[in-house]
């Protein structure tokens, strides 16, 4: 039975290799798994499509794209909790045999999901972070249900995932804000004034932000 998730809108980034923020509250490494551990969803065209954990990796193989994006869509992680308004920093340890052009990730649950569209992941062997800004209430979860889903439909050849992170940070009411902004003086949480370069929590015009 096919399965159907809602999309909220999102306002995201994505950013560059090894740049994860926060503290880490999920993870999956696949190097250590012997069988594919989470809920699985099959391709439309299963004969064209596949996925499954052999040789240290989670293996996604396509000799022809699907009818949809979203008709390949393994979960890389899952069994996680939400909290409204925090920010949350995906970072995927993977390779391929050419660019993941577009790559589309679901976070959230069947109930409410937040999705990054567009995505591009290079085909050399890296970790690459991409980022969910500002959960929506719809998305949080009161207990650890939530999960990601690697949506690559329209990719043909193969994407081998090692180990994907989840990190958390930035509580309601702390925004973020354009480092390469220069009209504003900024503190840090002890008072003292910081320039652009200063990364995390801020006090900008009285409010908290992050500067990244």
């Amino acid at each position: 039975m096919k399965k159907i998730f809602t999309l909220i809108a999102l306002a995201f980034v994505a950013i560059s290799a090894n740049a994860q923020q926060g503290t880490k509250i999920a993870e999956m490494d696949f190097t250590t798994q012997t069988s594919y551990p989470y809920y699985r969803l099959e391709p439309v065209n299963a004969e064209a499509g596949n996925y499954d954990v052999q040789g240290g990796a989670l293996v996604i193989s396509a000799t022809a794209a699907q009818e949809n994006q979203w008709d390949m869509q393994p979960f890389i992680l899952d069994w996680f909790n939400i909290q409204e308004g925090y920010n949350y920093d995906i970072a995927i340890d993977m390779e391929a045999t050419s660019d993941v052009d577009p790559l589309w990730l679901g976070f959230g649950t069947w109930s409410g999901s937040m999705a990054l569209y567009g995505q591009v992941a290079t085909a050399a062997r890296g970790v690459h972070v991409y980022t969910f800004e500002n959960a929506t209430a719809a998305c949080a979860t009161s207990g650890s249900n939530a999960h990601v889903l690697f949506q690559c439909g329209s990719f043909v050849g193969t994407i081998k995932i090692y180990k994907v992170e989840l990190y958390e940070y930035g509580a309601t009411g702390i925004q973020n804000i354009n480092a390469e902004a220069t009209d504003h003086v900024m503190y840090n949480l002890a008072g003292q004034r910081v320039d652009n370069h200063y990364k995390g929590v801020v006090i900008v015009n009285g409010k908290k932000v992050v500067n990244k």
